[in-house]
């Protein structure tokens, strides 16, 4: 689960993820360095976190990799809109905020 014996590989910190999460919500960059770390190795320890961080029920985490150009944005844009039930409205995505001159806000 967590290597090194009540401490993060050594560095000081607790291994324990409660209490590194502890520490992340106190303004600790290093712990909460940590704690990411432990999401995107998977595995009982993110879930540890995920459950410790949430309160609900114990949210999937999802990876995009692909080449430049290859739609991971768009891709991320359309999950967020749908997990959040629609949210923007498709009319407030289309309008450009100011400054903003790309292809993709206009009708």
């Amino acid at each position: 689960m967590v290597s090194g014996p009540g401490s993060a590989s050594g560095s000081g910190l607790p291994g324990d993820p409660a209490a590194l999460l502890d520490l992340a919500r106190a303004g600790d960059r290093v712990a909460l360095a940590r704690l990411l770390s432990y999401i995107e190795r998977g595995g009982d320890t993110a879930t540890t976190v995920a459950a410790l961080a949430y309160r609900g029920a114990v949210p999937y985490t999802v990876g995009l990799t692909g080449a430049p150009g290859s739609g991971k944005s768009t891709i991320t844009d359309g999950l967020i809109t749908a997990v959040r039930g629609g949210w923007p409205s498709a009319s407030a995505r289309r309008r450009p905020a100011p400054g903003m001159r790309s292809s993709r806000y206009r009708k």
